[in-house]
């Protein structure tokens, strides 16, 4: 069939190293170890489009589908969904694919009478179809994947060996570049391999060695493999695999995997390996489920596509963000201490905020979408320092604050309807530095700030009528501090070391459990199992780097993990994972672009990307499709930058 001798593989590995390198196809996002995806897959093709027990697929860098009907013998081709092009010809069973463009397709074409029984060929744009000369063999590749120096792999399954082949000089001879021919498990063997993986920067070889349950990994012209996860596995990443059956790397190289017999997909963490779909190992067909998943791909976006083979579907799993900061649309008007709300159709409004010299009333709004700013209504009164508060009916209330010469205790609506802003009563107390919190009755209490010294009034106002009506003071004057509501509809107000709880049904505050650290400029963060965390901020001059947890089932604070920078005037934000992504500050009049997360289950901060910019007092927004929006903030100027997480 064909030989294998040093002579060979002498000549394989040279051709590698002197052929002038070609485009890669394929995609390889880059991506960090808190790179994050909804665990719920949404259906792009169904059976009625792709036929019964699909198996493989290609995505290329326009995110143009690929995916062969093993049924009709033709190629379909879909962008977004959408079936675009469906490429037919006299095929039979055909079901592995690699792309290098519309004119180069490499297909499996084992069962292809015409071609004498070839199992690799290349059809062109004008329904072409050459064989690969010498891959005339008596078994299908069950994988196929194309190195840029023109180099075509096949995985040999049937003969427990992965093959190469040149595609720039034809009468070359096929090369044996990992397992023996005969089924093991040793370090030069394989048993039934299935989806291969080349990393073109290093020429190095990932194989899906299925039925000894490992990936293994064959160093760039080696015959001895290493088990990367598995069985047998000599790294740190040792996981109990059933049937891998494809693998790829992101830009950096870290791996996922198809774990295909626990109907899972995996990938390489920070500590080891990590199930992030389907991790029960349950078999089923709703969103978040697998049956048999078989080929996993990237698209350019990051987003995560498998072959969910015996539901006969392709799923797709959306990045919600790569655990990188990327930069957007800069707002129109530079900005710090402003005010971000996010609206009920998605888009963000940021009001007022310091020029880098004065107040101003100026309001633009962010679409998502499009990543643009656009200018809306203009705010009657200038205002830094101020609250934005976003009301049940879906319009925003805007309260206190500075003008640039004096506090305010005026108040105004936006309707995002009309863009125009319309002054509403007025607070009973000028204020700034203060919060303000939305009750689950609708009204909204503000408490604290600042006039002259610290205030400890509060007031509700109540949207139906425009009125500002007194409630129970609090039982410590504060400005800039926390307000942080409850699952039980109570509001827990923290600064210096004392906190307070508020009972709305009764108006009346009520002293709770210290905190171990007494701490200002800090932020507090409701967590999915109800407690509050609290982090950083400052203690008699000292930034802190410290963090503790409320559980409102006992009043007590609990220290927890110190974040790995001290921080104060930084922002918090609870991620659809359940962790708490703490992002910038000051660190003693050092402003910072940190990032860190924080895991509720094991109290441990782990640095993640920092921020293109340095940054305090700007706003942080959770969008609707999970990304973090950061905007404006001040490094020693006030700015029109923003970003996204």
């Amino acid at each position: 069939m064909f030989l294998f001798n040093k002579l060979n593989l002498f000549l394989f590995l040279f051709l590698i190293l002197i052929i002038e390198i070609s485009g890669i196809s394929h995609n390889r996002p880059k991506l960090s170890f808190d790179a994050l995806w909804n665990e719920n897959g949404t259906t792009i093709l169904n059976e009625t489009l792709i036929g019964s027990d699909p198996l493989d697929f290609f995505i290329d860098q326009n995110n143009t589908v690929y995916i062969p009907n093993r049924h009709t013998g033709d190629i379909l081709l879909f962008s977004q969904g959408n079936l675009t092009q469906t490429i037919r010809l006299n095929l039979t069973n055909s079901s592995t694919i690699f792309v290098q463009n519309i004119d180069e397709i490499y297909l499996d074409t084992f069962y292809l009478i015409q071609t004498g029984g070839g199992v690799i060929s290349k059809i062109t744009s004008n329904l072409t179809i050459y064989p690969i000369s010498r891959m005339n063999l008596c078994h299908q590749c069950f994988d196929i994947f194309i190195h840029n120096n023109d180099l075509l792999y096949c995985s040999f399954t049937e003969r427990h060996q992965i093959i190469a082949k040149s595609l720039i000089h034809p009468s070359y001879p096929l090369v044996m570049v990992a397992g023996t021919g005969q089924p093991g498990s040793t370090s030069t063997t394989l048993r039934y391999p299935h989806g291969i993986f080349i990393d073109n920067s290093t020429s190095d070889l990932y194989v899906a060695d299925c039925e000894n349950n490992r990936i293994q990994k064959f160093e760039f012209g080696k015959l001895i493999g290493i088990t990367i996860v598995g069985n047998q596995s000599l790294s740190n990443f040792t996981f109990d695999l059933n049937c891998p059956t494809s693998i790829i790397l992101d830009f950096d190289g870290n791996f996922f995997v198809v774990d295909s017999g626990n109907h899972r997909m995996i990938r390489q963490g920070r500590n080891g390996f990590d199930c992030f779909v389907n991790c029960d190992r349950t078999s089923g067909s709703s969103s978040s489920q697998l049956n048999s998943p078989w080929t996993l791909n990237f698209d350019n976006e990051g987003n995560l596509y498998v072959i969910d083979r015996r539901n006969n579907r392709m799923q797709k799993f959306k990045l919600i963000h790569s655990g990188y900061w990327t930069t957007t649309g800069n707002t129109n008007v530079v900005r710090c201490w402003h005010t971000a709300s996010i609206l009920s159709n998605g888009n963000v409004l940021v009001t007022g905020g310091d020029d880098g010299g004065s107040a101003h009333s100026s309001t633009e709004l962010y679409d998502p979408s499009t990543g643009i700013w656009i200018l809306t209504g203009s705010m009657n009164v200038p205002r830094r320092y101020h609250v934005a508060s976003l009301l049940f009916n879906g319009s925003v209330l805007v309260t206190g604050g500075s003008n640039g010469f004096s506090y305010v205790s005026s108040t105004e609506l936006y309707d995002p309807s009309t863009g125009i802003w319309t002054l509403t009563g007025s607070m009973n107390a000028v204020r700034h530095a203060h919060t303000a919190s939305l009750l689950l009755n609708g009204t909204i209490l503000v408490t604290g700030g600042w006039n002259s010294g610290p205030l400890n009034s509060a007031e509700l106002y109540d949207p139906s009528t425009g009125i500002w009506t007194p409630t129970g003071n609090m039982n410590v004057a504060r400005s800039g501090h926390t307000a942080s509501t409850l699952s039980n509809g109570t509001i827990l107000v923290i600064s210096g070391s004392s906190v307070e709880l508020y009972d709305p049904s009764a108006g009346i505050w009520t002293l709770t459990g210290s905190m171990n650290a007494a701490r200002s400029g800090h932020t507090a963060s409701v967590l999915s199992n109800g407690k509050v965390l609290v982090t950083g901020g400052v203690n008699s001059g000292d930034v802190l780097n410290s963090s503790e947890l409320y559980d409102p089932s006992t009043g007590i604070w609990t220290l927890t993990g110190s974040m790995n920078a001290a921080r104060s005037g930084h922002t918090a934000s609870v991620l659809s994972n359940g962790k708490v992504l703490v992002t910038g500050g000051d660190n003693s009049g050092n402003v910072l672009n940190s990032s860190e997360l924080y895991d509720p289950p094991t109290g441990i901060w782990t640095l993640t990307g920092n921020m293109n910019f340095l940054r305090r007092s700007y706003t942080t927004s959770i969008l609707s499709n999970g990304k973090i929006l950061v905007t404006g903030g001040y490094d020693g100027n006030c700015h029109k930058n923003a970003g996204l997480y």
